[in-house]
């Protein structure tokens, strides 16, 4: 008997996984150029006790997920810098999602946004009103969550075939050996 190759199997496992994420991530709006959901990728390893499937993808995914509290975002108001990167990243981020036209009003929507986030007593990320239209964290959880029963099912099917095919091999070479 031909061994099941676990490995095809966890990377269809894994291809699953990353257009349900990306569905999430959409069905929760945090799309705007679409870098998250590219980057997304699994990968199958070989452990002591047999095979992992870790899907990875750029590293703000995991903020998405689980938010941030206002007292982590690096947002100094009143600070006197010239730059700040919390700043500039919102700049660009409301740029391609098209909420704001003009440097100006841009640049004022990423202060606006800043300070609704940015002080330990405030909301953080995602804020309050943005929870109050809708579900904007746990696109990660959520998905396995709905796909643990689907992922289930389709290691123990084929599990259960192997294991019978296996016990049928067995008792055929047993009944072979007997009548000798």
């Amino acid at each position: 008997m031909k061994p099941i190759n676990y490995t095809k199997i966890l990377e269809g496992v894994g291809q699953m996984l990353i257009k349900e994420m990306a569905e999430e991530l959409d069905s929760q709006g945090h799309r705007a150029s679409g870098s998250l959901i590219n980057s997304m990728e699994s990968e199958v390893v070989k452990t002591v006790s047999g095979n992992a499937l870790i899907v990875k993808g750029n590293r703000y995914g995991i903020y998405l997920d689980r938010g941030v509290k206002g007292k982590d975002i690096a947002y100094y108001p009143g600070s006197g810098r010239k730059r700040s990167k919390y700043i500039t990243g919102l700049i660009k981020w409301i740029a391609l999602k098209g909420m704001a036209s003009g440097s100006k009003a841009v640049r004022s929507l990423a202060f606006a946004i800043a300070k609704t986030q940015g002080t330990p007593k405030l909301e953080g990320m995602p804020t309050n009103n943005r929870r109050a239209r809708g579900k904007a964290t746990g696109w990660i959880t959520d998905t396995l969550k709905k796909q643990q029963n689907e992922i289930l099912n389709k290691l123990i099917g084929v599990m259960g075939r192997e294991l019978n095919l296996r016990i049928s091999e067995n008792v055929k070479k047993t009944n072979r050996d007997i009548k000798l």
